[in-house]
Protein backbone atom coordinates (compact mmCIF):
# COMPACT_ATOMS: atom_id res chain seq x y z
CA UNK A 1 0.00 0.00 0.00
CA UNK A 2 1.32 3.50 -0.70
CA UNK A 3 1.64 6.12 0.90
CA UNK A 4 -1.50 8.16 -0.15
CA UNK A 5 -3.63 4.51 0.39
CA UNK A 6 -2.47 4.74 4.07
CA UNK A 7 -3.09 8.37 4.69
CA UNK A 8 -6.68 8.03 3.55
CA UNK A 9 -7.38 4.82 5.20
CA UNK A 10 -6.12 6.41 8.83
CA UNK A 11 -8.50 9.49 8.11
CA UNK A 12 -11.57 7.37 7.17
CA UNK A 13 -10.73 5.27 10.48
CA UNK A 14 -9.73 8.22 13.01
CA UNK A 15 -11.34 11.53 11.39
CA UNK A 16 -14.59 10.45 9.07
CA UNK A 17 -18.11 11.15 10.70
CA UNK A 18 -19.72 7.78 9.02
CA UNK A 19 -18.80 4.34 11.24
CA UNK A 20 -16.37 2.04 9.65
CA UNK A 21 -16.17 -1.12 10.91
CA UNK A 22 -13.76 -4.24 10.09
CA UNK A 23 -15.15 -7.58 11.33
CA UNK A 24 -13.09 -11.00 10.88
CA UNK A 25 -14.90 -14.35 9.97
CA UNK A 26 -15.72 -14.99 13.67
CA UNK A 27 -17.52 -11.30 13.52
CA UNK A 28 -15.36 -10.04 16.18
CA UNK A 29 -13.94 -6.57 15.87
CA UNK A 30 -10.60 -6.00 13.93
CA UNK A 31 -10.75 -2.53 13.90
CA UNK A 32 -13.51 0.64 13.75
CA UNK A 33 -13.95 4.58 13.89
CA UNK A 34 -14.36 5.82 16.66
CA UNK A 35 -14.97 9.53 16.00
CA UNK A 36 -18.19 9.36 15.18
CA UNK A 37 -20.70 10.42 18.06
CA UNK A 38 -21.63 7.27 18.93
CA UNK A 39 -17.94 5.86 19.57
CA UNK A 40 -17.21 9.05 21.39
CA UNK A 41 -15.34 8.29 24.61
CA UNK A 42 -14.81 4.87 23.57
CA UNK A 43 -11.53 3.30 23.76
CA UNK A 44 -9.90 1.03 20.77
CA UNK A 45 -8.12 -1.14 22.82
CA UNK A 46 -11.54 -2.13 24.88
CA UNK A 47 -13.05 -2.94 21.35
CA UNK A 48 -10.77 -5.01 19.44
CA UNK A 49 -11.12 -8.59 19.50
CA UNK A 50 -14.45 -8.70 21.10
CA UNK A 51 -17.31 -9.99 19.32
CA UNK A 52 -20.00 -7.56 17.35
CA UNK A 53 -23.18 -8.54 20.14
CA UNK A 54 -21.17 -7.18 22.81
CA UNK A 55 -19.30 -4.02 21.17
CA UNK A 56 -22.99 -3.36 19.56
CA UNK A 57 -25.21 -4.21 22.32
CA UNK A 58 -26.40 -0.44 21.94
CA UNK A 59 -28.47 -1.80 19.00
CA UNK A 60 -32.11 -2.68 19.42
CA UNK A 61 -32.35 -4.88 16.35
CA UNK A 62 -31.80 -8.06 17.44
CA UNK A 63 -31.47 -9.71 14.14
CA UNK A 64 -28.55 -7.52 12.82
CA UNK A 65 -25.77 -10.47 13.80
CA UNK A 66 -27.74 -12.88 12.16
CA UNK A 67 -28.27 -11.13 8.89
CA UNK A 68 -24.26 -10.37 9.01
CA UNK A 69 -23.26 -14.05 9.63
CA UNK A 70 -25.78 -14.12 6.23
CA UNK A 71 -23.44 -11.70 4.32
CA UNK A 72 -20.46 -13.55 5.64
CA UNK A 73 -21.25 -16.78 4.88
CA UNK A 74 -23.32 -16.06 0.94
CA UNK A 75 -21.77 -12.97 0.38
CA UNK A 76 -24.57 -11.07 -0.56
CA UNK A 77 -24.38 -7.59 0.32
CA UNK A 78 -26.67 -6.03 3.08
CA UNK A 79 -27.47 -2.47 1.47
CA UNK A 80 -28.99 0.46 3.95
CA UNK A 81 -30.19 -1.21 6.81
CA UNK A 82 -31.76 0.85 9.22
CA UNK A 83 -31.11 0.19 12.82
CA UNK A 84 -31.87 1.69 16.16
CA UNK A 85 -29.53 2.11 19.07
CA UNK A 86 -29.27 3.61 22.53
CA UNK A 87 -26.13 5.83 23.13
CA UNK A 88 -25.16 6.50 26.40
CA UNK A 89 -26.34 9.71 28.64
CA UNK A 90 -28.38 11.22 30.84
CA UNK A 91 -30.62 10.37 29.60
CA UNK A 92 -29.66 8.17 26.67
CA UNK A 93 -30.21 9.39 23.14
CA UNK A 94 -32.21 6.81 20.41
CA UNK A 95 -30.62 7.21 17.17
CA UNK A 96 -31.07 5.82 13.95
CA UNK A 97 -28.25 4.34 11.61
CA UNK A 98 -28.22 2.94 8.24
CA UNK A 99 -25.95 0.04 7.81
CA UNK A 100 -24.34 -1.63 4.84
CA UNK A 101 -22.08 -4.55 4.82
CA UNK A 102 -19.99 -6.30 2.48
CA UNK A 103 -17.57 -9.48 2.29
CA UNK A 104 -13.84 -8.82 2.15
CA UNK A 105 -12.29 -11.35 0.01
CA UNK A 106 -8.70 -11.56 -0.85
CA UNK A 107 -8.16 -12.51 -4.71
CA UNK A 108 -7.40 -14.07 -6.68
CA UNK A 109 -8.41 -16.98 -4.81
CA UNK A 110 -11.31 -16.34 -2.88
CA UNK A 111 -10.40 -16.62 1.05
CA UNK A 112 -12.91 -14.66 3.17
CA UNK A 113 -11.09 -12.27 5.18
CA UNK A 114 -14.04 -10.90 7.39
CA UNK A 115 -16.86 -7.58 6.54
CA UNK A 116 -16.74 -4.35 6.52
CA UNK A 117 -19.46 -2.47 7.70
CA UNK A 118 -20.38 1.23 7.46
CA UNK A 119 -23.12 3.31 9.75
CA UNK A 120 -24.83 6.36 8.38
CA UNK A 121 -26.55 8.32 11.41
CA UNK A 122 -29.84 9.10 9.89
CA UNK A 123 -31.82 10.20 12.76
CA UNK A 124 -32.96 13.77 11.92
CA UNK A 125 -34.28 11.98 8.59
CA UNK A 126 -36.38 9.03 10.53
CA UNK A 127 -37.83 11.56 13.22
CA UNK A 128 -39.16 13.47 10.49
CA UNK A 129 -40.31 10.79 8.66
CA UNK A 130 -42.43 10.21 11.56
CA UNK A 131 -43.51 13.85 12.51
CA UNK A 132 -44.78 13.43 8.44
CA UNK A 133 -46.61 9.76 9.53
CA UNK A 134 -48.05 11.56 12.49
CA UNK A 135 -49.32 14.66 11.07
CA UNK A 136 -50.68 12.53 8.03
CA UNK A 137 -52.67 10.41 10.83
CA UNK A 138 -53.49 13.79 13.08
CA UNK A 139 -55.49 14.80 9.48
CA UNK A 140 -56.60 11.77 8.37
CA UNK A 141 -58.55 10.58 11.63
CA UNK A 142 -59.01 14.44 13.88
CA UNK A 143 -62.19 16.56 13.74
CA UNK A 144 -64.47 14.01 12.21
CA UNK A 145 -66.89 15.11 14.89
CA UNK A 146 -67.77 18.41 16.68
CA UNK A 147 -67.68 16.91 20.37
CA UNK A 148 -64.53 18.11 21.90
CA UNK A 149 -64.25 15.11 24.17
CA UNK A 150 -64.44 12.66 20.60
CA UNK A 151 -61.99 15.28 18.85
CA UNK A 152 -59.60 15.01 21.56
CA UNK A 153 -59.43 10.98 22.44
CA UNK A 154 -58.67 11.40 18.09
CA UNK A 155 -56.13 13.12 18.68
CA UNK A 156 -53.96 11.74 21.70
CA UNK A 157 -55.04 8.21 19.68
CA UNK A 158 -53.16 9.56 16.80
CA UNK A 159 -49.90 10.70 18.40
CA UNK A 160 -49.18 7.90 21.61
CA UNK A 161 -46.52 6.10 21.32
CA UNK A 162 -45.72 7.19 17.91
CA UNK A 163 -44.68 10.74 18.72
CA UNK A 164 -45.35 11.20 22.40
CA UNK A 165 -45.37 8.55 25.23
CA UNK A 166 -48.41 10.74 26.82
CA UNK A 167 -50.79 12.75 25.45
CA UNK A 168 -53.02 15.09 27.31
CA UNK A 169 -55.99 17.59 25.92
CA UNK A 170 -57.66 19.92 28.44
CA UNK A 171 -60.48 22.22 26.59
CA UNK A 172 -61.37 25.26 28.00
CA UNK A 173 -64.66 24.62 30.33
CA UNK A 174 -66.70 27.40 28.46
CA UNK A 175 -66.50 26.43 25.19
CA UNK A 176 -67.16 22.36 25.87
CA UNK A 177 -70.34 23.85 27.80
CA UNK A 178 -71.45 25.46 24.12
CA UNK A 179 -70.18 29.61 24.82
CA UNK A 180 -67.72 30.70 21.66
CA UNK A 181 -64.36 30.34 22.68
CA UNK A 182 -62.45 33.11 24.99
CA UNK A 183 -60.35 35.69 23.44
CA UNK A 184 -56.79 35.30 24.13
CA UNK A 185 -54.54 35.32 26.77
CA UNK A 186 -56.52 33.95 29.54
CA UNK A 187 -55.67 34.43 32.70
CA UNK A 188 -54.29 32.38 35.14
CA UNK A 189 -57.62 30.33 37.03
CA UNK A 190 -59.41 29.73 33.91
CA UNK A 191 -61.38 26.57 34.30
CA UNK A 192 -60.39 23.47 32.22
CA UNK A 193 -61.61 20.51 31.44
CA UNK A 194 -59.16 17.38 30.66
CA UNK A 195 -61.00 15.35 28.19
CA UNK A 196 -58.56 12.86 26.51
CA UNK A 197 -55.47 11.12 28.26
CA UNK A 198 -52.67 8.07 26.38
CA UNK A 199 -50.35 7.02 27.74
CA UNK A 200 -47.84 4.01 26.56
CA UNK A 201 -47.06 2.91 30.40
CA UNK A 202 -49.38 0.03 31.29
CA UNK A 203 -50.44 1.72 34.64
CA UNK A 204 -49.70 5.35 34.25
CA UNK A 205 -50.18 8.01 36.63
CA UNK A 206 -52.69 10.99 36.17
CA UNK A 207 -52.73 14.16 37.82
CA UNK A 208 -56.44 14.43 37.46
CA UNK A 209 -59.24 11.79 35.55
CA UNK A 210 -60.71 12.65 32.14
CA UNK A 211 -63.78 14.72 32.95
CA UNK A 212 -62.59 16.51 35.48
CA UNK A 213 -63.00 20.40 35.68
CA UNK A 214 -59.67 22.21 36.98
CA UNK A 215 -58.51 26.24 37.13
CA UNK A 216 -55.54 26.55 35.31
CA UNK A 217 -52.90 27.67 37.94
CA UNK A 218 -50.24 30.33 36.93
CA UNK A 219 -47.18 30.89 36.06
CA UNK A 220 -46.71 27.59 34.27
CA UNK A 221 -45.64 26.80 30.69
CA UNK A 222 -49.26 25.97 30.32
CA UNK A 223 -51.05 29.60 31.21
CA UNK A 224 -48.00 31.09 29.29
CA UNK A 225 -49.44 28.91 25.93
CA UNK A 226 -52.64 30.05 26.51
CA UNK A 227 -51.56 33.52 27.04
CA UNK A 228 -49.11 33.96 23.92
CA UNK A 229 -51.17 30.89 21.69
CA UNK A 230 -47.68 30.01 20.73
CA UNK A 231 -46.08 26.12 22.00
CA UNK A 232 -43.08 25.17 24.07
CA UNK A 233 -40.84 23.07 24.17
CA UNK A 234 -39.88 22.64 28.27
CA UNK A 235 -36.86 20.04 29.75
CA UNK A 236 -38.66 19.17 32.81
CA UNK A 237 -36.65 19.17 36.17
CA UNK A 238 -37.87 18.72 39.68
CA UNK A 239 -36.28 22.04 40.95
CA UNK A 240 -37.97 24.06 38.36
CA UNK A 241 -39.91 27.03 40.29
CA UNK A 242 -43.24 26.39 38.41
CA UNK A 243 -43.67 22.67 39.71
CA UNK A 244 -45.09 23.61 42.85
CA UNK A 245 -47.93 25.53 41.67
CA UNK A 246 -49.61 22.45 40.36
CA UNK A 247 -48.45 19.94 42.82
CA UNK A 248 -50.50 16.90 41.24
CA UNK A 249 -49.32 17.56 37.94
CA UNK A 250 -45.39 17.60 39.36
CA UNK A 251 -46.27 14.31 40.95
CA UNK A 252 -47.30 13.27 37.71
CA UNK A 253 -44.35 14.33 35.65
CA UNK A 254 -42.08 12.55 38.21
CA UNK A 255 -43.67 9.23 38.43
CA UNK A 256 -44.08 8.81 34.96
CA UNK A 257 -40.01 9.45 34.51
CA UNK A 258 -40.92 12.50 31.56
CA UNK A 259 -38.16 14.76 30.95
CA UNK A 260 -39.34 16.79 27.93
CA UNK A 261 -43.09 18.46 27.45
CA UNK A 262 -44.26 19.98 24.44
CA UNK A 263 -47.66 22.38 25.60
CA UNK A 264 -49.39 23.04 22.36
CA UNK A 265 -52.16 25.33 22.71
CA UNK A 266 -55.61 25.25 20.06
CA UNK A 267 -56.55 28.06 18.58
CA UNK A 268 -59.57 29.24 16.70
CA UNK A 269 -58.28 32.93 15.26
CA UNK A 270 -56.91 34.78 18.17
CA UNK A 271 -59.23 32.85 20.70
CA UNK A 272 -58.22 30.03 22.90
CA UNK A 273 -59.78 26.45 22.82
CA UNK A 274 -57.48 24.58 25.35
CA UNK A 275 -54.58 22.86 25.91
CA UNK A 276 -52.85 19.60 24.26
CA UNK A 277 -49.74 18.55 26.51
CA UNK A 278 -47.31 16.02 24.94
CA UNK A 279 -44.63 14.83 26.95
CA UNK A 280 -41.39 12.38 26.30
CA UNK A 281 -40.26 9.66 29.15
CA UNK A 282 -38.02 7.54 30.55
CA UNK A 283 -35.45 6.79 27.26
CA UNK A 284 -37.37 8.28 24.65
CA UNK A 285 -35.86 11.32 22.96
CA UNK A 286 -36.29 14.67 24.20
CA UNK A 287 -38.70 16.86 21.82
CA UNK A 288 -36.64 19.43 19.67
CA UNK A 289 -37.22 23.16 18.29
CA UNK A 290 -38.55 20.88 14.80
CA UNK A 291 -41.33 18.96 16.70
CA UNK A 292 -42.80 22.44 18.32
CA UNK A 293 -42.70 23.79 14.61
CA UNK A 294 -45.88 26.11 13.89
CA UNK A 295 -47.88 25.18 10.99
CA UNK A 296 -51.15 26.53 11.41
CA UNK A 297 -53.09 27.34 14.94
CA UNK A 298 -55.30 29.34 13.67
CA UNK A 299 -58.42 28.15 11.66
CA UNK A 300 -59.83 30.58 8.80
CA UNK A 301 -63.12 30.79 10.19
CA UNK A 302 -64.76 31.72 13.14
CA UNK A 303 -67.16 28.89 12.34
CA UNK A 304 -67.88 26.82 15.34
CA UNK A 305 -67.40 23.69 12.52
CA UNK A 306 -63.35 24.66 12.31
CA UNK A 307 -62.91 22.75 15.33
CA UNK A 308 -60.11 21.30 15.45
CA UNK A 309 -57.56 23.95 13.91
CA UNK A 310 -54.56 21.67 12.39
CA UNK A 311 -52.34 21.56 15.66
CA UNK A 312 -48.50 23.08 15.17
CA UNK A 313 -47.09 19.29 15.18
CA UNK A 314 -45.57 17.11 14.53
Amino acid sequence: MDKTSAAMLEALFTSSPVGLHLLDTDLRVVRLNTATPAMRGVQLDDLVGRPVHEVYHMVEDSDLETVLRQVLETGEPLWQRTVRAQIKGEPPEERHFEVTAMRLERRPQPEVLGLAVTAVDVTERERGRTRTKVLDAVRRRVGRALDPAVTGEELVAAVVPEFADVAIVEVVDSVVRGDEPPPAPLPPGTALMRTAFRSGQAHPPQAYPVGEVRRLPGPTPFSQALADLRPRVVPLHASDPWMPVDPPRAEAMHSSKSHTLLVVPLALRDTALGLVSLYRTGQSPPCTAPDSRRRSTRATSSSRSSWPPTPPWP
